[in-house]
């Protein structure tokens, strides 16, 4: 794992030099947001700075036995983290391909300092963050194309409630997938709602409203995203049917039709 502090070391140390040369960070547009140059401000950042740094040095993703299975070259992957300030509100982690074309986890030290956390609650969001982020590479590494702007809006939701779903799925609510309640009535609640707003996201014909469910797909209060709900449900309901072999089938049969399966089930 390869970790870039260069942003946040130069903002709590007064700098702006690689502030100014990190392609800020990396375009989209985006605008480098410098934080209040307050000491309380910079000392929450430094001591959340210490505390993920740590984590990071010496990561253990969660369900790691489960993504040895469906990603079995995933300690081969080349992970780059970058710790920055400066994203606007509410990003604290995104993954974005450099001008390099190289995936990264980028995470907003600033944003999580926002939260209020204490050491360990941090660490556990951490850990969370990161294997949700990793999940995106590694379901990059297996499909490169798979970010790729340039298709229609069908083959768009299917990329989402895959990417998204099993991303979810992997580092849903900082546990290990054993340890969770599936059966919860909330959650098949929630999972019913999201599959009927991803049938009309699929019978919507005028592109407008198109952007606003692809959007609304994986944004928004966790349990309305519909697409990440939706695909981490169906993601739940296989590994529940079939444990870590069906999940592995599932993953290696890839976006295609993802809706489709989705509400065939």
């Amino acid at each position: 794992m390869y970790i870039n502090t260069s942003i946040v070391d130069d903002y709590l140390n007064g700098t702006r030099d690689n502030v100014d040369k990190c392609f800020w960070i990396f375009e989209k547009p985006r605008e480098y947001t410098e934080p209040e140059n307050k000491d309380s401000v910079k000392s929450a950042i430094k001591k959340h700075y210490e505390v993920v740094y740590n984590n990071l040095v010496n990561f253990e993703p969660l369900n790691k036995s489960v993504i040895s299975e469906i990603f079995p070259k995933w300690q081969q992957v080349e992970f780059y983290v970058d710790l920055i300030v400066g994203f606007p509100a509410p990003y604290d982690a995104v993954t974005m391909k450099d001008p390099l074309g190289r995936e990264h986890i980028i995470i907003d030290l600033y944003r999580l300092s926002e939260y209020g956390l204490t050491s360990e609650k941090l660490e556990h969001v951490v850990r969370n963050l990161i294997t949700h982020e990793m999940t995106h590479v590694l379901v990059e590494d297996l499909f490169p194309e798979i970010d790729l702007e340039d298709v229609g809006y069908i083959e768009k939701l299917n990329r989402i409630t895959f990417n998204e779903g099993i991303a979810h799925f992997l580092s849903f609510n900082g546990e290990e997938l054993e340890d969770i309640n599936w059966n919860n009535t909330e959650y098949e609640e929630v999972y019913l709602r999201s599959k009927e707003k991803l049938k009309e996201a699929l019978s919507e014909q005028k592109p407008e409203k198109q952007e606003k469910y692809l959007e609304e797909a994986d944004t928004g209060p966790y349990f309305e995203k519909y697409g990440a709900m939706s695909g981490l449900f169906y993601f739940a309901k296989n590994w529940k049917q079939g444990g870590t072999l069906q999940l592995k089938q599932m993953v290696e049969h890839g976006y295609k039709d993802m809706v489709n399966r989705i509400l065939m089930s």
